[in-house]
């Protein structure tokens, strides 16, 4: 098996198997943003459901089950902004970066290169256009976990602590304000 994916216009998830890899991956269309580890209706439990799913179909085919070695969780985010201090307000550790910029919409892309396979997460952050004309910041954080064992619980406790590395450089880039102000939430 090369790659394999199904796709649901409905839900805006996708699925792509790969020999060493199983993916769900998600966007918002229209609707209220799901969160991750939500107590059974959050990503991280329909990922691992799904994961199941593959799981019991590989064994009705008398397949072996596959081991998960490693989770690897990437959250994008798309943030407006409206002028150049709207953006420094969002992002105050970014000043120097955009100061550099020159323009009334500065430009940039960051990329914070932690080892990931050593669970430091890899940031981006770059300036985009939408379709719309909007412009937004695009916030791209990928960290990883190894698994410790075999089963449901580790493979939940590697996403569990991915995703916390993930909202923690959330939480350090956006002061608790601007979290507040933007998405009526804090840490």
């Amino acid at each position: 098996l090369d790659r394999s994916s199904a796709a649901s216009d409905v839900y805006k998830r996708q699925i792509q198997i790969q020999d060493d890899r199983f993916y769900l991956n998600w966007r918002l269309g229209e609707g209220v943003y799901p969160r991750f580890s939500e107590q059974q209706s959050g990503l991280r439990d329909e990922t691992l459901a799904e994961f199941e799913h593959l799981c019991a179909w590989l064994s009705e085919g008398g397949l072996p089950r596959p081991r998960a070695r490693k989770v690897e969780l990437t959250k994008l985010d798309h943030f407006p902004w409206k002028s150049r201090d709207d953006l420094l307000a969002l992002l105050p550790s970014l000043a120097q970066v955009v100061n550099l910029s020159v323009g009334s919409e500065p430009d940039f892309l960051v990329r914070i290169g932690g080892n990931v396979d050593a669970g430091t997460p890899q940031v981006t952050i770059v300036t985009a256009l939408l379709e719309d004309g909007a412009r937004v910041i695009r916030l791209e954080t990928t960290a990883q976990r190894s698994v410790t064992a075999d089963g449901g619980e580790a493979l939940r406790a590697a996403f569990d602590s991915a995703n916390l590395a993930v909202n923690d450089v959330f939480c350090r880039l956006i002061p608790d304000d601007e979290r507040a102000r933007r998405f009526g939430r804090q840490r």
